[in-house]
């Protein structure tokens, strides 16, 4: 498991930690843990979520984009309504 110092850390600062940690019945470097966990995961939580059309869209990035050529239409000799009336 890797280490993490922490310098020039505030006298005031260490005093409330190390308070800290013993209402929480820990070790100072597990509270410090703790308070580290529950920032990080509050972080991850407030990132904004894609948007459904992003959701959509991004399995289908990879791809790039794709022209298609569309055909002319082919009415049959139907004739459109008249709507004006």
């Amino acid at each position: 498991m890797a280490s993490l110092l922490l310098r020039d850390v505030n006298e005031q600062l260490k005093r409330v930690l190390r308070i800290r940690a013993a209402q929480h019945g820990r070790s100072m470097s597990a509270e410090a843990m703790a308070i580290l966990h529950a920032a990080l995961n509050d972080a991850k939580d407030s990132e904004p979520k894609p948007t459904l059309a992003e959701a959509v869209r991004q399995p289908f990035a990879k791809a790039g984009f794709i022209s298609l050529e569309l055909s002319g239409r082919n009415d049959r000799g139907r004739v459109p309504p008249d709507f004006g009336a």
